[in-house]
């Protein structure tokens, strides 16, 4: 499914709870760059309770009270000191923690200068069991990935900065790209500002011989 342009049956599964944690880390993430979404996920929320009404009682799910509570206790010991990048301070909450997590937890991982990435882990997200991978991106302003093809989907939400590809305009912050398996892209960043990305890849990806879309690689 794509993100770029979320109908109420997206929102309606993410209230639902259906949609994976990854989808539902970004979809709202996006929201932060689009204050008039407040009004359909509104709809979504009363949609999924109307449904649960109209149900009749039902038992609660195992270990639901529990992840209610732990959420309750997150808010309370986000981690400190942990160097968050000031671009996520108008984020939702629940991206700056899965953030503050990874850094705690292993921290950002670079193999070419200009670029690095944070591997992070959405709670109960089965992407990573699935063979992809959730990741922050940051590259400083004018890199360019080397090109490579994916051989699942790729999803890439802009939080700072502006991505462009070949001779299209350049996304800016908010923008949501998304790559078919078997697409082939070499990302390039804006000039005038270093670029932050969430990146959701639902399976791996192969490079492209060097010079065909650029030199440079994060793997």
């Amino acid at each position: 499914m794509g993100l770029a342009d979320p109908d109420i049956e997206d929102l309606g599964s993410m209230a639902a709870g259906t949609l994976d944690p990854a989808f539902r880390l970004m979809l709202k993430t996006r929201s932060a760059f689009h204050p008039e979404a407040s009004a359909p996920l509104l709809e979504a929320d009363l949609i999924a309770s109307a449904f649960f009404e109209e149900g009749g009682e039902a038992p609660m799910r195992g270990g639901a009270l529990e992840s209610v509570m732990q959420r309750v206790d997150e808010v309370e010991r986000l981690p400190s000191g942990i160097g968050l990048p000031d671009y996520l301070a108008a984020m939702p909450y629940e991206l700056r923690y899965v953030v503050a997590e990874a850094l705690e937890r292993e921290g950002w991982q670079s193999k070419v200068p200009g670029q690095r990435a944070l591997p992070l882990q959405a709670p109960s997200s089965t992407i990573e069991k699935r063979g992809g991978s959730i990741l922050l991106f940051e590259a400083t302003a004018g890199t360019r990935m080397r090109g490579h093809k994916h051989l699942g989907e790729e999803y890439l939400l802009v939080l700072k900065g502006a991505i462009s590809e070949g001779d299209e305009a350049p996304m800016p912050a908010g923008s949501l790209i998304f790559k078919e398996p078997g697409s082939s892209h070499a990302p390039r960043m804006a000039l005038d500002s270093d670029c932050a990305v969430l990146v959701i890849l639902t399976g791996g990806f192969e490079f492209l011989p060097a010079g065909c879309h650029g030199e440079s690689v994060f793997a």
